[in-house]
């Protein structure tokens, strides 16, 4: 087991190494004024596995409305998502540019009584969801390559959007490649990035990260972006915008990443308790999700 002052300074070092690494790009994006797409490519030694240039569904397709696992959180009584493998969706469908994913104002009742058992503890036992999220996620997992995807993220307010992998069986590990939240003001928009874990040295710390990491990105909600994530054994790396912004190289953790993981795209909005404005319908828009491997 690794000790826990050993595990501090490895994070702490690593921390310190992501902050030049989101300077560095805060530099080069704010220095450009073109707004075109800025594309990263994965190593030469990686070949394309699959290419989404909008992302299709329903049955014999590469992905899902939905999680597999169902339409409801414990922790985020305010929204649902997609039944799973349902097509059409009233909160997932195409348009000329992509794939739409979109945040609905329309309230569902769910019954504990319907749920996983695993998720039962925390539900009353009958409650209505305001909010329909748009979510998609892949129906194969990956362990280690490159994902990509090119994103507009919506313009309106109180949004909560992600690309993210997680574990088909266990949660965590958890990679965000990243989140975005929008306030009252939706040109107030906040993009970060984070790797979820849960095991530090011998102690068991369920809700253990690298810590969210804020990423000045310029415009992310008026244009097309890349975002990507290279995932290997020796480290995970982040790349928005065409920049490296954030990565881990602690063994510690990449440890707990050794375990193929889906890919997760959605759109849905903060829990409207907490915000003080209630969010407004939008969609954020996905195409050319690209996945590569050695």
């Amino acid at each position: 087991m690794v000790p826990i002052r050993h595990y501090m300074q490895q994070t702490w070092l690593q921390n310190i190494k992501n902050a030049l690494l989101r300077f560095k790009a805060w530099q080069r994006t704010n220095s450009n004024t073109i707004q075109e797409i800025k594309i990263k490519y994965p190593p030469r030694n990686y070949n394309l596995v699959a290419h989404y240039p909008t992302p299709e569904l329903g049955e014999g397709a590469a992905w899902r409305t939905g999680h597999p696992w169902g339409r409801v959180h414990r922790d985020q009584l305010w929204r649902y998502w997609p039944q799973p493998n349902s097509t059409p969706s009233p909160t997932v469908y195409p348009m000329h540019e992509g794939l739409a994913l979109e945040l609905r104002k329309y309230p569902k009742t769910f019954r504990k009584s319907e749920q996983p058992k695993w998720q039962q503890g925390g539900l009353p036992d009958e409650w209505t969801p305001t909010w329909a999220t748009g979510l998609i996620s892949t129906k194969k997992a990956y362990q280690y390559g490159w994902f990509e995807a090119e994103i507009k993220l919506p313009t309106q307010a109180q949004m909560w959007s992600a690309f993210w992998l997680m574990g088909l069986e266990a949660w965590p590990p958890e990679i965000d490649i990243f989140e975005s939240f929008t306030y009252e003001d939706p040109n107030d928009i906040h993009v970060e990035t984070n790797f979820h874990f849960g095991v530090i040295g011998d102690k068991k710390f369920p809700k253990a990260d690298l810590g969210a990491a804020r990423i000045p990105l310029k415009n992310p909600n008026g244009r097309w972006i890349q975002y990507a994530c290279h995932w290997t054994e020796n480290y995970i790396r982040i790349y928005m915008d065409g920049h490296c912004v954030q990565e881990c190289k602690v063994p510690s953790i990449l440890k707990q990443f050794s375990i193929p993981q889906y890919i997760i795209l959605n759109n849905g909005c903060k829990d409207p308790k907490t915000t003080s404005t209630e969010p407004t319908e939008g969609a954020m828009l996905v195409r050319n999700v690209k996945i590569y491997q050695k």
